[in-house]
């Protein structure tokens, strides 16, 4: 399949240049688009987004997209004179169609530094006009792949690095408590996480850490992702105090309850600024090869409220610092609130596709598309602003991290005689879970649903969950109870095709749920 890179560079607020090496080979430096009175629509339209999320819908966001892409390529007008950047990008877009189906077109977004009133536009809602209707660029074809692209001097991106490990994972859990500070509640994304771990995924996890235990965890295990989720101010992100520091605190708070008779709040946070959360996260990375690394924030919803504007811009300026720091592959952080629900949904499908070694750009892509396609609390496909929540600072186009191949499993069918591969991972064989869901053969337990499975013992190759009346993902083998213990009858004709990935779970109420076993 073909890969094709274009990139668009704006220069200045005026200013742009863009650059096809794949298809065109060309280079064109023009005058952006968009009037004044565009581009004031535009920041307008964006304060709503930001403000408003709940209340736009397609059309407001449309209009904004459209003001954007005008902004960015001065409009589409092939024939016409003075929108020489948007007729370049169509003609690369043309070009990469015309190469026929499969492949991905990647649309580089650089933002120098000399850019002052454009940098604050919310990019990932750039809608192209395409065949008499349109599309958003972030996810709505997902061939097409928008990416915030930080251009960097780093010798290590000459590839990924191909090796046997595991590929590490470390989720942060940062909740100290404070003042103002509401608990953070994950929503099983965690727990989420957590359960893709096998013998080829390794997952740690930290609650709460100081900024030493963080150092010392990242310096020693080097993990390739860091998922860190909590509380931020503007350039700030709160850890928990270490353990000498939150004993002077409360022998301070001792004496105050004792001078004034109150109680003082309990204060834990440690208060880290951006450049500091940087040089904790690169921890390691100097001293090992290898392609970098990937950085997840995500500033969580409380128990009781979203994230403030302010928790949001702590969370934004350090994934800036961190975009720009060297041996980061790439920084994923979320321009708005997003609920937990929605942002569970976008971290499955991220490291789903992750997982099976799809680039870093392409996996946010398909991870937006999913949110765009969802919808969210009864609005429309493509109806609310979450698809364009999720933004992506790439350094390096290629997978950060590849498995060695590793030598397929054979077994032989008792039933067939024949060998059957086995694969490391598969989909959850409870029909009643969420679909899409990957498991790993070797945990013997789905991480979102908890259901328990075994390997078929009627074709060695599917996987079946050990409930009474549940059937094997690939054969008519169906799990059914004998008296005290469970056994297995020679079944009829299957109740239906084992579901996919994209078709929806089967309506099942909680109680039946619980009383079957399937969770807890």
């Amino acid at each position: 399949m073909a890969t094709v890179t274009c990139t668009l560079t704006l220069k200045s607020d005026r200013i742009g240049v863009y650059e096809d090496d794949a298809i065109r080979g060309v280079r064109v430096e023009a005058p952006l688009g968009g009037t004044a009175l565009e581009r004031q629509t535009a920041k307008i339209l964006s304060n709503w987004v930001a403000t408003h999320g709940d209340l736009c819908r397609r059309p407001e966001l449309q209009i904004l997209g459209r003001h954007l892409f005008e902004i960015a390529f001065g409009g589409v007008r092939p024939g016409e004179q003075g929108a020489p950047l948007g007729q370049a990008f169509q003609q690369t877009v043309e070009g990469f169609y015309r190469m026929g189906a499969g492949g991905v077109l990647r649309l580089r977004l650089v933002i120098d530094e000399a850019v002052q009133e454009l940098a604050a536009l919310p990019w990932e809602f750039l809608y192209m006009p395409w065949e008499g209707s349109g599309f958003f660029l972030a996810g709505g074809k997902t061939q097409l792949v928008l990416t915030r692209y930080i251009p960097n001097r780093d010798d290590v991106f000459g590839g990924p690095s191909t090796t046997d490990d595991s590929l590490r994972i470390l989720i942060v859990k940062s909740q100290p408590t404070a003042p103002g500070l509401d608990s953070v509640d994950d929503d099983g994304i965690v727990e989420q996480v957590e359960g893709f771990a096998s013998d080829a995924v390794a997952v740690e996890s930290l609650d709460s850490p100081s900024r030493d235990v963080l150092r010392t965890t990242i310096g020693h295990w080097r993990p390739h992702v860091v998922h860190l989720m909590g509380h931020g101010r503007p350039g700030e992100i709160a850890l928990r105090a270490d353990a000498d520091e939150l004993a002077r605190r409360s022998r301070h708070r001792t004496t105050q309850q004792a001078l004034t008779g109150t109680e003082p709040a309990v204060d834990e946070a440690d208060w880290v600024d951006a450049d500091t959360v940087c040089a904790l996260l690169r921890q390691g990375l100097d001293e090992h090869g290898g392609p970098g690394r990937l950085v997840f924030l995500h500033a969580c919803h409380g128990a009781s409220e979203p994230p403030s504007a302010q928790s949001l811009s702590g969370f934004d300026s350090v994934a800036r610092a961190l975009a720009r720091s060297e041996r980061i592959a790439a920084v994923v952080a979320m321009q708005y609130a997003i609920e937990n629900g929605d942002a569970k949904r976008f971290a499955q499908e991220f490291y789903r596709r992750l997982f099976d070694q799809m680039a870093v750009d392409e996996a946010v892509t398909w991870a937006r598309h999913e949110l765009g396609e969802a919808g969210h609390r009864g609005h429309q496909a493509w109806s609310h602003r979450n698809f364009g929540t999720p933004v992506i600072y790439l350094r390096s186009s290629d997978p950060f991290f590849r498995r060695a191949a590793r030598p397929v499993v054979t077994r032989v069918s008792p039933q067939q005689g024949q060998q059957l591969q086995v694969r490391d991972k598969e989909f959850c064989p409870n029909p009643y879970c969420e679909p899409g869901v990957l498991v790993f053969r070797a945990k013997k337990r789905c991480g979102v649903c908890k259901a328990s499975f075994i390997e078929c013992p009627a074709c060695a190759d599917g996987l079946v969950v050990a409930i009474p009346g549940l059937e094997c993902t690939r054969c008519d083998y169906e799990y059914v109870a004998d008296g005290d213990t469970f056994g297995t009858r020679s079944p009829g004709p299957r109740r239906g095709p084992a579901r996919s990935a994209s078709e929806p779970a089967r309506p099942v109420r909680p109680e039946s749920l619980k009383r079957m076993g399937i969770v807890r």
